[in-house]
């Protein structure tokens, strides 16, 4: 039953046929920046989403931005070399 499977449902997409959640919230002086931010526990006890931009007492070190893949401009696709794992290569080129 794919009755109740949804993608995309919290807003946190680009511009399209409503206001995504982000800028409504900043529309509504809730939050300052239409950003969001996720602290992935290593555990999986305690991960967290942040709207508004990062926790400042998660953040370690410094951002590193990289842009959106070519044919992915209204989503968050991204380039990707590979995927490591410790030391194990897990997945080689794709987008």
């Amino acid at each position: 039953d794919h009755q109740g499977c949804w993608d995309g449902v919290l807003g946190l997409g680009f511009s399209g046929a409503s206001v995504p959640l982000l800028q409504q919230l900043v529309n509504e002086k809730q939050i300052d920046e239409p950003a969001f931010a996720f602290y992935l526990d290593r555990a999986g006890e305690r991960s967290e989403l942040s709207l508004g931009g990062p926790a400042p007492e998660r953040q370690q070190g410094d951002f590193h931005f990289v842009d959106l893949a070519a044919g992915h401009r209204s989503s968050w696709g991204v380039d990707l070399d590979a995927v490591w794992i410790g030391d194990s290569r897990c997945f080689t080129g794709a987008t």
